[in-house]
């Protein structure tokens, strides 16, 4: 599958560099690139699978460009410094979840994480750094504003089975997903979500993402 991308960064120099990354294999093309004052393309002149933010921080994004955007295409969010505005990540992985799209947070990537994060986000899935993780969890799982309580030990009162479940939902999976993964039916793996809401006292999948981020629970353990 080809991926179409866009790249959004006001520095020519800067998207040439990206733009060679990208295109070092042969399953990604550059269709468009843009200045931030510019916005996300719109997709008119040639469809866009994933449009790709470039920044040096991520407080430099416009928010709500970028949550629109978030509501029609995936995105991945590149930036040189790990800080992160105050509400800004929380709302955008809430957005993105919600919309259910693919979003790929990374800081100072190298040119194969940039690659793998793009094709992730490009199937649904999404993917942060940890460089941008380890800020976020302090500050009420993902850094944004948050309507419930501050977990305790997740592990405590889930089972192993129900851990396996979120730790996917955390990596941005489907309950379809899900249910291939763990060779599960689709209606078992809506009844593991039952329980898992009730357990932890959230309310939807973004709220039990945080969750998962914040105790450490990791897809790749499945």
């Amino acid at each position: 599958m080809m991926v179409r991308i866009a790249i959004v960064e006001d520095a020519q120099a800067r998207r040439a560099r990206l733009r060679a990354t990208l295109e070092r294999g042969d399953r990604m093309e550059v269709v468009a690139e843009r200045r931030w004052r510019d916005g996300a393309p719109d997709g008119q002149t040639r469809p866009v699978d994933v449009v790709l933010y470039s920044t040096r921080e991520f407080g430099n994004c416009d928010a709500g460009a970028v949550l629109a955007t978030l509501e029609s295409r995936p995105a991945v969010f590149v930036a040189d410094d790990p800080v992160v505005p105050e509400g800004f990540i929380g709302d955008l992985v809430g957005t993105a979840l919600g919309a259910g799209v693919g979003t790929a947070l990374l800081v100072a990537p190298g040119a194969e994480e940039l690659r793998r994060a793009v094709s992730i986000v490009a199937l649904g899935g999404w993917t942060i750094s940890r460089a941008v993780a380890s800020r976020l969890v302090p500050e009420c799982g993902w850094g944004g504003r948050c309507d419930c309580a501050r977990p305790t030990d997740t592990t405590a009162v889930l089972t192993k089975r129900e851990e396996d479940v979120l730790a996917l939902v955390a990596s941005g999976d489907t309950n379809q997903k899900i249910a291939r993964e763990l060779l599960l039916s689709v209606d078992t793996v809506k009844e593991y979500m039952t329980s898992i809401f009730g357990k932890l006292g959230v309310d939807n999948r973004v709220q039990a993402a945080r969750w998962a981020w914040q105790s450490g629970l990791d897809a790749s353990r499945t």
